[in-house]
């Protein structure tokens, strides 16, 4: 027993993730002296609003407008089109959204004159951060309307995440064992993580009681489903939310447990994040989250959205110290839990925000893994070509006898990386230095390389990721670094923004596809059965048997007639999910539309028909060649 424990080493405690993960930012008008005027949105401004909204009414679906949210990370550019909704949600008349920020706008006329609200995506700010977010959507509101602005900050959510501290193994049940002292009476566990409504944040009145609601309805189900399960049951509750106090207050605070948030709520997108900041891969990630509203700024004279920004400090400060602490019941017998000194994990968590001792430091294997990563998904034939020729460099370096050290070190100095321009300067230089025969064996290994590149020509993407992996784990890890180094030249902040995008995306992308494959199969089961499948033989009968690769095409002919039915384009609505997506804009839908001229697909039914037919094909050729009593092979898939 004790064996095994020594073979595992300790978990090492680590911020691995901070920042705020909700901000929401109201928008008033200025007047010249920069103070809030309570001037109302302008008429003709409200009645553009209004015309996108009928429009999206009448069609009965979210429509594109003209704003477009637009932002940097390093040199690299984002735009997103702004989508707006049928209706609107008191006391906002216009709800307006993109991937990254949801608008909600109204007439100004409401108390306080606010005529705008942002509430900024948790994957923007931890992005780009809530300094940038907010110029973004001030220059955005600016170039619609043409006014200038004062941003007071709303409702701020700060968070970090704790690797190496497991905080489902306290026991809270125990008034005399109970670790925390509190300035809220309000304290509560959960079996299971945060909702997204949740995590979203600004929930009304009555969105608090629908989602008060829903956590008793899933802890009464997990209750009679240990019931059920006896097994199952421990002497303490496996923890995984604590709330302390409500939502509906001015500050409340969570600690939950982020692994199991983020594989419930398919947030994959964090764990560059967390690799980044030293994240060891194995360890579950608490998140320790308060929640700071309007009423909570009030009370302290905070107003405008920065000037809140510059006191995240003081606020993580204020929450941590004074409004909830962690204690050390193993230190003292004192009976008085608010005299027990702070438990070391929570001494860490004060600190998560302090300038002076920052806990949540970048990891430089961290960072090196991500830019991995990201140089696989958008460079893999790079680095694969790269990879191979610094092996066939070594491989003539090892060839070749040397007898003079200079140039050895002309050719393979400690300062000059082992990156594509150094090999083919390497390999250059060898061939004026070196005897016939050694020419002969280079020429031969040019040969083998220049074989290579032509064999990857056609090569799927798959693949040569595939490949990209197994050519870097063939390298060292010097040379591993250095041929990252110069294939990713871009700023972290760059890489990470592109990691959080591309994940985000794969994370809907099988989302998709797991309905996608539920939906298929249930349509085929609900067809008529002389509409689908293949016939087989089975026991000396002639049966249909569904058939994947037939099944397909039937419902691709099905999707074509529901298309033609409702004259819709596939191309042009394919355009459209990109765009609700915001991989593209409205401007660039355009330009597609004209590059491609998809307003003239319906015309090429006929086309796709042949397509269609010439896919069959092969499939009915090999049938026609099987004999009818080899029988049905399922696995057996064009």
């Amino acid at each position: 027993m004790n064996d095994e424990m020594l073979l595992v080493s300790p978990v090492e405690l680590k911020v691995v993730n901070r920042g705020p993960d909700t901000f929401f930012v109201n928008f008033k008008f200025v007047g010249s002296d920069g103070r809030p005027n309570g001037q109302p949105l302008p008429d003709h401004i409200a009645n553009q609003l209004d015309d996108w909204q009928k429009t999206a009414r009448k069609e009965h679906v979210h429509i594109p407008t003209s704003l477009t949210f637009t932002y940097w990370a390093g040199e690299q550019t984002y735009s997103q089109t702004l989508m707006i909704r049928e209706h609107g949600s008191s006391p906002w008349s216009w709800l307006l959204y993109s991937d990254d920020i949801k608008i909600n706008m109204s007439y100004g006329t409401l108390k306080g004159n606010v005529f705008c609200q942002a509430r900024f995506s948790s994957h923007l700010l931890h992005m780009i951060g809530p300094e940038q977010s907010i110029v973004a959507a001030e220059a955005m509101l600016h170039e619609f309307i043409g006014e200038m602005f004062h941003q007071q900050a709303s409702e701020v959510h700060l968070c970090i995440d704790l690797q190496g501290f497991d905080f489902s193994t306290l026991c809270i049940h125990d008034p005399d064992r109970f670790p925390f002292v509190s300035r809220v009476t309000n304290i509560s566990d959960r079996p299971l993580p945060p909702t997204n409504e949740e995590q979203e944040g600004g929930l009304s009145e009555r969105d608090y009681a629908k989602l008060q609601e829903q956590i008793e309805q899933d802890k009464h189900a997990l209750e009679q489903e240990l019931l059920l399960q006896p097994a199952l049951r421990t002497t303490h509750r496996r923890i995984a939310t604590l709330d302390f106090g409500s939502h509906a207050s001015d500050i409340s605070a969570q600690i939950y447990n982020k692994t199991l948030e983020i594989k419930k709520h398919q947030k994959q997108w964090f764990e560059p994040i967390w690799i980044s900041n030293g994240w060891n891969r194995r360890s579950e990630i608490w998140r320790l989250e308060f929640r700071f509203k309007r009423a909570f700024f009030n009370k302290y004279d905070l107003n405008e959205a920065f000037s809140v920004i510059a006191m995240f400090e003081a606020l993580w400060k204020y929450a941590t110290e004074e409004w909830l602490r962690f204690v050390d019941l193993e230190q003292s017998s004192d009976s008085n839990t608010s005299r027990l000194p702070t438990h070391p994990v929570w001494e860490l968590v004060q600190q998560a925000y302090s300038v002076q001792q920052d806990t949540c430091t970048a990891d430089p294997i961290g960072e090196q893994e991500n830019r991995l990563q990201q140089v696989i998904q958008e460079k893999p034939l790079q680095v694969i070509k790269q990879a191979e020729y610094i092996r066939l460099d070594d491989e003539l370096q090892q060839v070749f006898f040397w007898s003079d050290e200079d140039l050895l070190q002309l050719v393979r100095s400690d300062e000059c990386p082992a990156t594509w321009s150094r090999c083919l300067l390497s390999v250059a230089f060898l061939s004026y230095i070196i005897e016939l025969p050694d020419k002969l064996r280079m020429a031969e290994v040019s040969k083998q390389y220049a074989g290579l590149e032509e064999s990857l020509r056609d090569v799927s993407v798959e693949v040569l990721r595939d490949l990209a992996r197994s050519a870097l784990a063939g390298l060292s890890p010097d040379q591993r670094a250095e041929l990252v180094n110069h294939l990713s030249p871009r700023s972290f902040e760059e890489v990470r923004t592109t990691l959080v995008k591309r994940d985000r995306r794969m994370a809907k992308l099988d989302s998709l596809i797991a309905l996608l494959a539920g939906a298929f199969r249930s349509a085929v089961a609900l067809a008529p059965p002389d509409e689908i499948g293949e016939i087989s033989s089975i026991s000396g009968q002639r049966v249909r048997q569904p058939d994947l690769y037939s099944d397909a095409l039937w419902v691709l002919r099905k999707i074509q007639d529901y298309d033609k039915k409702k004259e819709r384009v596939y191309c042009e609505e394919v355009w459209k999910k990109r765009l609700a997506y915001g991989f593209v804009t409205a401007l660039q839908l355009e330009e597609e539309r004209k590059y491609y001229g998809v307003d003239l697909a319906p015309s090429d039914w006929s086309e796709i028909n042949t397509v269609f037919d010439e896919l069959r094909s092969p499939r009915k050729q090999q049938q026609k060649n099987n004999s009818i009593g080899s029988g049905y092979d399922v696995t057996d898939i064009a």
